[in-house]
């Protein structure tokens, strides 16, 4: 029998029990039920795994710095485990109980496969659940947490001393939010919390896409760093040979010429009624980042990323655009509008009615 010290709460709900264990016992013993159409899975009540999920947990495992400091939730059985008046009892072998929150973490432990020496993990120990109990306690954890705003994170990451992809991406929509001369100035919602009229995109949005020009792999290379590994070069992308030779100034530079020629080719859309458009919001700026991309070879043929390379380049945009307006009546959210209004812009190519 293996023995761990656990304290008794009482909620309204009833009492739990909270304890430690190996992290090699939990992902070994609990099981993880999933509910499907089928009558014999009625009772049980864990969703379908989401496999990026699971995979990016085995990657984070690997992190020398890992943690998981909430705690994994199991229903057990007092007939396997003996809860005494400070500690619990666990059987030498078999299944200690269902998973009732934690399932992707115990997934990715195992998907990880290697030893998980000194890594424990807080567990809260709730007994002899009836099925609907644990479908209750189930779907009130599920339905009642708040996402941590993307903006937050990628603001968090910035305390980090470590340079990485992300962390330059955060200092730079810092920069552009700040640059009263410059095309973002106070644009940027940069805690995900709209503090001014002109904020009409999330730093998390601003960060998502241009980390995509300087890493395929941010969170690998972020790893790596940690570990004091090298981070391979990939020259296809705008940004990364700057970002590997430490030129942040540079990828801001290009940026604000980029914003600044569309800003001045697109008064109306970016200036003066940018609340009735989208070239400010997400999805115009995902197609901004998507064409500066495509076009990048040319101003790099050209060794030009001038606010003048930039502008011939808006005006562009601009004659292929014609009389389409760009708004949410022509163009959506979906990954498929950014190929549409990419498509305008680059080629001048419409398909009419697709919307």
């Amino acid at each position: 029998m293996a023995r761990a010290p656990c304290i008794r709460v009482v909620q309204p709900i009833g009492e739990f029990f909270l304890t430690v264990l190996s992290a090699d016992i939990v992902y070994k013993r609990v099981e993880i039920l999933r509910r499907t159409t089928a009558a014999a899975d009625a009772d049980k009540v864990q969703r379908s795994l989401t496999e990026r999920r699971v995979s990016e947990i085995a990657r984070y495992i690997e992190d020398p710095d890992a943690t998981f400091p909430t705690p994994i939730i199991i229903a057990a059985s007092s007939e396997r485990v003996e809860i005494g008046e400070s500690e619990v009892t666990l059987p030498d072998e078999g299944s200690i109980g269902e998973v009732i929150d934690g399932q992707h973490r115990i997934e990715g432990m195992r998907r990880f496969g290697g030893a998980l020496k000194g890594f424990d993990l807080p567990i809260v120990l709730m007994m002899d659940l009836l099925p609907e109990e644990k479908a209750y306690v189930f779907s009130i954890i599920n339905s009642k947490q708040t996402p941590v705003s993307k903006s937050l994170i990628y603001d968090l990451f910035g305390l980090s001393e470590q340079r990485t992809a992300i962390r330059t991406c955060h200092e730079i929509a810092r920069a552009m939010n700040a640059d009263q001369s410059g095309p973002f100035f106070k644009g940027l919602k940069m805690l995900g919390r709209k503090e001014d009229p002109r904020e009409f995109l999330t730093q998390g949005s601003f960060v998502k896409y241009l980390v995509r020009l300087i890493t395929r792999r941010p969170d690998i290379d972020a790893l790596k760093l940690k570990r004091g590994e090298t981070v391979e070069t990939d020259p296809s992308l705008p940004f990364n040979v700057y970002w590997h030779a430490g030129k942040d100034e540079v990828i801001l530079r290009i940026l604000t010429n980029y914003f600044s020629a569309i800003r001045d080719v697109f008064p109306r859309e970016w200036t003066d009624e940018p609340q009735n458009f989208i070239l400010r919001r997400t999805v115009g700026y995902a197609v901004l980042m998507k064409s500066f991309e495509e076009q990048w070879k040319a101003a790099r043929d050209r060794r030009d990323a001038s606010y003048a390379f930039f502008l011939e380049l808006a005006r562009r945009f601009q004659a292929n655009k014609g009389n389409i307006e760009l708004t949410s009546a022509n163009f959506g959210s979906s990954g498929g509008d950014v190929t549409k209004l990419a498509a305008l812009l680059l080629r001048g190519e419409w398909e009419r009615g697709s919307h």
